[in-house]
């Protein structure tokens, strides 16, 4: 069988022109959807209080809350952050504890502490990380609006009543700015 037609494959300049300028409006757009809803869900994230740790903890930052934590009196703002245990042993129970709260406004004034309550007292072994999720109150009457220079301490549950206390060395400890709103 021998074939003795040839078929043409031949496409106008027009048809070309149109096809590239598809293609490339389809990536613009695709592009442009990506980040548009790529943004808003890292916004969306925020609003709804799912974090985005700037930096995971590890050795050298062992305690990922923010440096400054404003909150209301008589409200329960929620926080999530990690704990990295860099010791060799296992840390049993381990919490969080917001202590050593002193008023910048009035210095030398130590204050009622807030009370962080953790989600739950969990183990961390050794070069393990932790997400705790808390909540922190501010009863009425117990701190005045201001600003205020408190340590976050990852203790161990059993330490809670200790706190204050000279002897105390809770695990580990980060120095926060607590702004506490009227």
């Amino acid at each position: 069988m021998v074939f003795k037609k040839r078929a043409s494959l031949s496409l106008s300049v027009n048809a070309i022109v149109v096809i590239v300028i598809a293609f490339v409006v389809l990536g613009l757009g695709l592009t442009f959807t990506q980040t548009l809803f790529g943004g808003a869900e890292r916004q969306l994230g925020e609003a709804i209080g799912i974090p985005k740790f700037a930096q995971e903890a590890n050795s050298k930052n062992t305690i990922t809350l923010s440096d400054n934590i404003d909150v209301g009196i008589g409200k329960q703002p929620k926080f999530t952050f990690q704990y990295y245990n860099k010791d060799s042993s296992t840390h049993d129970n381990v919490m969080m504890q917001v202590y050593g709260c002193n008023s910048v406004d009035s210095p030398g004034t130590t204050t009622t502490d807030p009370t962080m309550s953790s989600s739950v007292a969990s183990s961390v072994g050794p070069s393990e990380v932790f997400e705790f999720k808390t909540v922190v109150t501010i009863a009425s009457g117990t701190m005045n609006a201001g600003l205020y220079i408190c340590t976050v301490g990852a203790i161990s549950s059993g330490d809670i009543d200790n706190v204050l206390n000279t002897d105390f060395k809770p695990y580990d400890s980060k120095t926060v700015y607590l702004n506490v709103i009227s």
